[in-house]
């Protein structure tokens, strides 16, 4: 079975993330590492549209156990940025 990353890619372009993540998890169980890497990196982006940071930050990580040259490294670095960013004093005063 072949992977089409570029379909996957453009649902979550188009903010049909649930479709996305759907199609990554059909995928997962015949990917080989790289694969793998790429599709945790996909789940982890999904995730963050979603806005659950937990697991989009835990995919991301997954990601780098797979492939430490992966793009997880910077999204992973973006939302720990994000999340450091966030005061929550501002918002419980």
């Amino acid at each position: 079975m072949t992977i089409d990353f570029l379909q996957i890619e453009h649902l979550l372009r188009n903010s049909k993330t649930k479709e996305a993540l759907e199609m990554l998890e059909e995928c997962a169980s015949q990917a080989n590492p790289l694969e793998m890497a790429q599709i945790c990196y996909l789940q982890g982006n999904a995730y963050r549209q979603l806005g659950n940071w937990r697991k989009a930050i835990g995919n991301y990580n997954l990601a780098l156990q797979y492939d430490p040259n992966s793009p997880a490294r910077e999204a992973l670095k973006n939302a720990n940025e994000i999340l450091d960013f966030f005061n929550h004093d501002l918002y419980n005063p």
